[in-house]
């Protein structure tokens, strides 16, 4: 009897991951020198495929050797430096990871595409600045208008405005006829 206690909790090595295809994940483990099988175990709303290497937390359910489940951990592949309240998960595999810092901040390090589908709204608020850099171009498509709301809207380098409407130029631009704008109008305000 006491070595079905000691038995119903140990370590395991993940040695082929679960295929995913199946009702319920199941990978191949290692312990002890003997091989088995067992339910990947996650907290609802969460699931992975822990990959070949994984340390995982066995149990036996019902104290039965043949029935089993696991925790996958990953200690190993964690970032290491976390201070006490912080909070990371992600892909460590290829580093893709994010972290809730213990300050509020929430920092993404994404090492492929970033993919977001929304079948609703979608609204982003925030009581500080919003930038956005990249190295390439910045493309918005819209079905709709685009409305952009703002005290000031500053544009830098050449402004492409495409076809379809009136031409528009700036104070300081030439025009056809070897003209310059010098000021603006009724209409328009030149600063």
């Amino acid at each position: 009897m006491i070595n079905k206690l000691i038995n119903m909790i140990k370590r395991a090595v993940i040695t082929n991951p679960s295929s995913d295809v199946d009702q319920f994940g199941v990978s191949q483990n290692s312990y002890f020198g003997k091989t088995g099988k067992a339910q990947d175990v996650y907290p609802y709303g969460i699931h992975a495929v822990p990959p070949e290497g994984t340390l995982t937390l066995l149990f036996n359910v019902n104290a039965q050797e043949d029935n089993q489940a696991q925790i996958p951990l990953c200690d190993q592949f964690r970032t290491k430096g976390k201070k006490p309240g912080e909070v990371e998960g992600g892909n460590f595999l290829v580093g893709s990871v994010y972290i809730f810092k213990e300050n509020g901040d929430w920092n993404i390090d994404i090492k492929g595409d970033v993919n977001l589908n929304v079948d609703g709204d979608v609204n982003i608020t925030t009581k500080g600045d919003a930038n956005v850099t990249a190295q390439g171009d910045v493309n918005v498509n819209a079905q709709g208008n685009a409305n952009v709301t703002a005290t000031n809207i500053n544009l830098e380098g050449s402004v492409n405005l495409g076809s379809g409407g009136a031409a528009i130029a700036r104070v300081g631009d030439a025009v056809s006829g070897g003209n310059t704008i010098i000021g603006g109008s009724s209409n328009h305000t030149a600063t």
